[in-house]
Order: C-alpha cells, then structure tokens, then sequence
C-alpha cells in the first residue's frame, strides 16, 4: 500500500505584492528591496564585513533568474522576529489566510523541522 504524502507549497509573492500584505507593517516595495539587499553579510569600501540582517538564512528569498519571490510565512516571521522563536517546545510562525489576512500559527516541533533553515 503507497503512502499518500501531502505537500505544501510555500505561499511566494513579489516584492510589490509582499509590500500590500505587509502594508500594515509599514513595508514598501523600496523597504523590501533594502532587506534583500542587506540579508546577507557584505563588505565595505575598506574590507571590512557588514553584517546582514538575517533574512537570507530564513530562506524567504527565493530567486529565479530576474524574478525575486518572497515566501510570505518565512518573511513574516523573520519580519516579527520569530523565525527561530520555538517556545515550549513549539514555533510560532505568521501565514497567510485565503483571505489574504495574516494570523500567527503555532506549529508542532515535528512539522518546524527542516522548515526553517
């Protein structure tokens, strides 16, 4: 007998598109863009390094040739900075709803492994 196995695919939007989800957040298409600029450590003019600011490790950034997605869970986490806040041995995560409003989830350890990064 096979397993049925579930998969869910991350929920990704462009960068003007995650700037209307997060609109209330304060989040513009230029103030996203700053983030991907700045996810990942860089070095100044004279070597040394600047550290990013950690959205590069979530995984959040997604790129395809030109095209630049944001998974919008990921991005929403690290955005409320729970992207690795696990408590009581459970992770508190933020998604999108059908409705295209966002609610904080809580998921079991089980299902948070190998999700982030």
């Amino acid at each position: 007998m096979t397993e049925k196995r579930l998969e869910t695919f991350p929920r990704l939007a462009t960068i003007p598109k995650a700037a209307e989800i997060f609109a209330n957040a304060g989040e513009t298409p230029s103030a996203i863009r700053a983030n991907i600029f700045k996810s990942a450590d860089r070095y100044n003019s004279r070597g040394e390094t600047i550290a990013g600011n950690g959205l590069a490790a979530t995984g959040a950034i997604i790129r395809r040739g030109r095209k630049v997605l944001i998974d919008i869970d990921r991005y929403g986490a690290w955005l409320s900075g729970n992207e690795n806040n696990i408590q009581d041995g459970k992770a508190a995560l933020w998604r999108m709803r059908d409705d295209d409003a966002l609610e904080q989830c809580i998921i079991e350890p089980a299902l948070f492994e190998g999700f982030v990064k």
